[in-house]
């Protein structure tokens, strides 16, 4: 089987390489998946690394990371990115959004609902 066209992923020693969807599955019950997850006041914001590539297209580089809101006015809305960077920064600007939508204030106020 041709592992590229799986679609699959595993992060491996640091980094993300291209897996069989037999190694997938074993990595996907047993690694820890958590990029960063932020509760506050009942919302929770959870980015994961997905290992399975998003971007149906097969054009450009593979979609392996989510972040999403779960509660408050911005429940189920998610964004996808490429890279754990990505990710990271993703999840900071939905936490802040999530903030000035519960807040309706700027984030350096609410800092310290960052983590549960």
């Amino acid at each position: 089987m041709d592992i590229k066209r799986t679609g699959c992923y595993i992060r491996r020693n640091g980094l993300v390489v291209p897996a069989t969807v037999d190694e997938w599955a074993e990595s996907f019950a047993t690694d820890d998946r958590i990029v960063d997850e932020t509760y506050i006041r009942g919302i929770r914001i959870s980015t994961v690394f997905l290992g399975i590539d998003y971007n149906f297209s097969c054009v450009g580089l593979p979609i392996l990371y989510e972040t999403m809101v779960f509660g408050g006015t911005l429940d189920q809305r998610c964004e996808r990115y490429c890279s754990e960077t990505e990710a990271k920064i993703g999840h900071r600007r939905w936490v802040d959004r999530a903030k000035t939508e519960l807040y309706g204030i700027t984030k350096a106020i609410c800092d310290n609902d960052r983590k549960v």
